[in-house]
């Protein structure tokens, strides 16, 4: 969830509409669970499912209200895989919850480091402690959308 976050600079959007989708500066940024059936990529739809997206909502296509598991049918009718993702019976398999970067201890309140929101710590002084091993990967959401701009001219 932290690499979504940072690909989109921002905290992710999981449940667009359709409306919003189809705004140009929306419609540019990746991470709705439209846009990844609409590309047919399976595991971007299955993190956003398990994200707690909305797998039962409709879309306009073709002047009918659909489902997604029906628009998965019709854009990917080779791929049956991709639709029993959003069929009612499918049994969606919860996140794992998120864990101390330094103990691995999960289930408790975490604090996420207050620069890249990324890892996350169960007390002050583990955060100390892995400071280390966390400094080389650690940077703001901010300058990994920046320097994703400047690398990839979006």
């Amino acid at each position: 969830m932290a690499c979504v976050q940072l690909l989109l600079g921002t905290a992710p959007n999981w449940n667009c509409t359709p409306e919003q989708l189809s705004d140009a500066p929306t419609a540019m940024k990746p991470g709705t669970i439209l846009l990844a059936l609409r590309f047919g990529n399976a595991d971007a739809c299955k993190l956003l499912i398990a994200a707690g997206a909305d797998t039962h909502g409709g879309v306009t296509y073709e002047g009918a209200l659909i489902g997604y598991a029906d628009l998965a049918r019709i854009l990917w009718p080779d791929r049956p895989e991709l639709a029993a993702l959003f069929d009612a019976e499918a049994v969606q398999e919860p996140l794992e919850l998120p864990s101390c970067a330094h103990c691995q201890k999960s289930g408790v309140k975490l604090n996420a480091c207050s620069k890249c929101h990324a890892a996350q710590y169960c007390s002050t002084a583990y955060q100390r402690a892995h400071w280390r091993a966390h400094k080389p990967a650690c940077r703001s959401i901010k300058d990994v959308h920046e320097s994703n701009i400047a690398k990839y001219n979006f």
